[in-house]
């Protein structure tokens, strides 16, 4: 599907906790892995549902980055258009504070429709330390 110039819609971008539920706000235990699920969506039709229709972009990448100290954890990463949904390993989810016991990581999408218009679209998921707690956690995936 070609858009129009700069006409994006809008695209969503949800990350699973160990229990591969997703909430406003999702935690994940330090040292595990996660997934991240992403669609693009065309502009809503006026009239119509309220909802655009998905489609693949042209290019797309993401980066996964800790929001209080600004540290890129994971750089810009291309994937494959019909990509939707990655998996952030857990070797990446990790706390970069001894200190916290909980740190927001941001994973970044960046999209290019065919018309080589760019845009973003990013999720906030928290990383929990539990004291005491080790890698071996049943029921977590592990990576």
């Amino acid at each position: 599907m070609t858009l129009p110039p700069g006409q994006f819609g809008y695209a969503t971008v949800t990350v699973q906790s160990q229990n591969a539920l997703a909430g406003a706000r999702t935690c994940v235990l330090e040292q595990n892995a996660c997934y991240v699920n992403f669609a693009v969506f065309t502009p809503p039709v006026v009239g119509g549902n309220g909802l655009g229709t998905q489609f693949a972009p042209l290019a797309l990448r993401w980066r996964l980055d800790d929001v209080v100290s600004g540290a890129m954890i994971i750089p810009w990463t291309g994937i494959l258009v019909q990509t939707t949904q990655i998996q952030i390993p857990a070797v990446s989810n990790s706390l970069i504070s001894f200190t916290r016991l909980y740190e927001p990581k941001q994973v970044m999408f960046q999209f290019t429709d065919q018309n080589g218009a760019t845009a973003q679209a990013r999720a906030i998921y928290d990383v929990l330390r539990v004291r005491g707690f080790n890698d071996q956690f049943v029921g977590c995936v592990d990576g």
